[in-house]
């Protein structure tokens, strides 16, 4: 429902403890939309994905593939990491930010003021 269906609800309404004119102004005070800073918002996803340890990103040596080459030389022809814990690390501080953000703790724009 939208700010303005609201007040029309409200001025369709009997009166009550609080006068129509004081719901209104209540209404009329709610921010509709939040509105974030994408810029910021991309800098923390960035910084998350940056700082997310690496140490947790083991080599799988059962799905690894080599090849012996010049007698004495191991060339790695293909390899796979354990990447899940990494992953799931990285996934839940975006799902933390995101969170923040919703509640308005995190990558708000700051209210220009009119003087």
């Amino acid at each position: 429902m939208t700010k303005e269906q609201v007040i029309s609800k409200v001025n369709e309404s009997a009166g009550s403890l609080f006068t129509k004119e004081d719901v209104i102004r209540l209404i009329e005070s709610i921010e509709g939309t939040t509105k974030i800073d994408f810029e910021e918002l991309a800098n923390r996803l960035e910084s998350i994905v940056d700082d997310a340890d690496n140490e947790g990103i083991e080599v799988n040596s059962r799905r690894c593939e080599f090849s012996i080459c010049n007698g004495n030389e191991i060339e790695i022809d293909s390899v796979h990491f354990e990447t899940e814990d990494w992953k799931s690390g990285i996934n839940h501080e975006i799902r933390q930010l995101v969170e923040a953000t919703e509640r308005g703790e995190a990558c708000q724009l700051e209210e220009e003021t009119a003087e």
